[in-house]
């Protein structure tokens, strides 16, 4: 997920992301403008501050990878499993050279609790749905049957991922996890 501020205020400030309990694939990515007031943050120090609603968990997370262009600086977070527990998150992005201090305005991270299965696949796949496809749960992919149904999609709940069973090529190819092929994320539209 992309997370643009204009100034010190992102986007927007509630995002919708993921599924809570599963931090295989949660990477927060910010963009924020290189120069402030006139002034460069290249160089500043980045942190960002973490907190859950309920205050069961309050951390200043400084391992992030940075990268500076000429006009923005981009900021990459992996999302560690204690973060991902957490439903409702509070952030703020804090930049620090010496005595000066940059924080963003503090905006809010909602982890989903659950996948709606059925929309996604129905809508990358819908040749599956209108086959009366069955969606068939395993504690791990090594349950799978050695033979599987083409109509069917198999969740390995251990890995929070999704799976197709090709007759043709005689085995199981994962669909619901692989991310790099994601090319837009519409938030809260």
């Amino acid at each position: 997920m992309i997370i643009k501020f204009k100034g010190k205020c992102p986007e927007q400030n509630y995002f919708k992301t993921s599924v809570k309990g599963n931090s295989n694939v949660d990477i927060l990515t910010f963009q924020l403008d290189r120069l402030f007031n006139q002034i460069d943050l290249s160089n500043f120090q980045v942190s960002l501050k973490v907190k859950s609603n309920d205050l069961s968990y309050v951390d200043i997370i400084t391992n992030l990878a940075v990268e500076n262009t000429d006009s923005v600086i981009i900021i990459t977070y992996i999302m560690s499993p204690p973060v991902t527990l957490h439903r409702n998150l509070d952030m703020q992005l804090e930049l620090k050279y010496g005595e000066f201090l940059w924080q963003s305005q503090i905006f809010n991270l909602t982890l989903e609790s659950t996948i709606a299965a059925e929309q996604i696949i129905g809508k990358n796949y819908p040749s599956i749905l209108d086959l009366k496809a069955e969606i068939v749960n395993y504690q791990t992919h090594y349950e799978f049957p050695n033979v599987g149904n083409e109509k069917n999609i198999y969740i390995a709940t251990d890995e929070n991922k999704t799976y197709r069973y090709d007759l043709t090529m005689g085995k199981y190819f994962c669909i619901g996890s692989d991310y790099s092929e994601i090319e837009t994320i519409i938030i809260g539209g």
